[in-house]
């Protein structure tokens, strides 16, 4: 733990200040990332004034679309996001490809449910005949 705080360390001093990504869009890279049960922020920039507490980046709520905007981190904290201490920098494109692809993947499991549940029922129920 103590290697991955390490490195945490050394990311928020290279991170980027408030717009220094300033026209990047989804090449921006994503230094950090908090979450929660089914909520991410990936932050980008961060605000360096002491009385500012925000910071920018993509962000995703209770599995809606991920929006680029600005994120208030004492929100974040309030509302139980944690920092993933394991997060490698990423572009943000690619982010957006991964979620794209769980959402994909989501479809695929969802569609397959329906007829798992029916094939156990009938397996249960004794209806089917090998």
């Amino acid at each position: 733990m103590y290697d991955a705080l390490g490195k945490l360390c050394t990311e928020l001093v290279r991170m980027p200040i408030t717009y220094e990504q300033d026209g990047a869009g989804m090449n921006a890279i994503a230094y950090l990332n908090y979450f929660n049960h089914n909520s991410d922020a990936w932050i980008t920039e961060l605000d360096v004034l002491p009385e500012q507490r925000q910071a920018f980046g993509l962000i995703s709520l209770g599995g809606m679309p991920p929006e680029l905007g600005y994120i208030d981190l004492v929100d974040l904290l309030k509302n139980d996001f944690a920092l993933d201490l394991y997060w490698k920098p990423k572009r943000l494109i690619r982010i957006r490809e991964e979620i794209d692809q769980q959402k994909q993947t989501l479809k695929w499991s969802q569609a397959l449910i329906p007829k798992t549940a029916q094939l156990r029922t009938g397996l249960f129920f004794g209806k089917c005949a090998f």
